[in-house]
């Protein structure tokens, strides 16, 4: 899986950290990036801060912060639908 990092004083599309990673190394990825910290004046918007995973259909999967503590993951598919999910903890996103 191609996935990458956006920190929230990054500019909208812009990424670090992009490089092919295994489902395992992507789970690491998540758990180890710095949610509580990137938080810190939170506006919701599909270029908040988070890991997005870059699919091979031109379809991409953002996990980001979200309102009140939690989390939500984007999905957008091959011909521009938007979809999504908000989780209250961080580890049910994962699946």
């Amino acid at each position: 899986m191609r996935t990458k990092i956006q920190y929230k004083d990054f500019e909208p599309g812009e990424f670090t950290n992009e490089k092919d990673r295994t489902a395992e190394e992507t789970v690491e990825l998540i758990t180890s990036f710095p949610w509580h910290d990137q938080r810190d004046h939170l506006v919701v918007s599909l270029t908040n801060p988070g890991v997005t995973i870059e699919g091979s259909n031109n379809d991409f999967l953002k996990l980001t912060p979200y309102y009140n503590g939690k989390y939500v993951l984007h999905y957008l598919d091959a011909q521009h639908h938007l979809y999504t999910r908000s989780f209250d903890r961080l580890e049910d996103s994962i699946p």
